[in-house]
């Protein structure tokens, strides 16, 4: 609710100005937003309109949050998930989030498998999209509820999943089965705790070179 979203902004703020930049080779996005008035916490320190010009800007800026959109029409074939499992390979400490128009619950799935740490739908960008720029900002996931929905299914043993999971280690897939529920590094540690396993920070692993918490347990 509001509480959760003003919580969030306010833990940003404590931690300094989020460095956020936009792969879109339509500036239609970032000029809604700006209009719209980013939060003072949020700072635009890239647009750029191609992958090459976003693979320049990595490399040159320091950069917290990446928006990239999935469609890029006339640069050529990749997509945006594809340049994201590249940029989270290259840019291990860059959060990306996926922006499409297609509210396809699939695309979401492959978009985290390819390191996405958000997925915005872009029928919600002004509803939600700040929300999911801090959310990824505090080491969690911001996951559209479809996409979210069908994480949990797949982490929680039940049910047979509709996709297949990555090689996770059992304590892997339990830190994961956390993150998709939108816990943070906080709170799975304390949830770890409470069941005898121990936590440290966030790395790359699995999923893509995305971050996952790394583990060490007596089970």
């Amino acid at each position: 609710g509001g509480a959760g979203v003003r919580e969030r902004g306010a833990m940003s703020n404590q931690a300094g100005r989020i460095r956020l930049a936009i792969l879109d080779d339509d500036t239609f996005i970032l000029d809604a937003l700006q209009k719209r008035h980013l939060p003072s916490n949020i700072e635009v320190v890239g647009r750029y309109l191609s992958p090459a010009a976003a693979v320049a800007g990595l490399r040159a800026t320091k950069i917290d949050v990446l928006l990239v959109d999935q469609h890029l029409g006339k640069h050529g074939p990749r997509t945006g998930t594809e340049l994201i499992r590249a940029f989270s390979r290259e840019h291990p400490t860059v959060k990306c989030i996926l922006l499409t128009n297609d509210v396809w619950v699939p695309l979401g799935i492959e978009a985290v498998l390819a390191g996405a740490r958000g997925v915005v739908w872009k029928e919600h960008l002004f509803s939600g999209l700040v929300d999911a720029i801090e959310r990824v900002y505090e080491d969690r996931l911001s996951l559209e509820p479809e996409v979210e929905a069908a994480w949990v299914i797949a982490t929680d043993g039940k049910e047979r999943p509709s996709f297949v999971l990555p090689d996770f280690t059992p304590a892997e897939r339990r830190v994961f089965a956390c993150m998709v529920r939108g816990m943070g590094p906080t709170e799975i540690a304390a949830y770890l705790d409470s069941v005898g396993a121990r936590y440290s920070a966030f790395t790359p692993s699995v999923l893509a070179a995305s971050s996952m918490p790394v583990l060490t347990t007596d089970q």
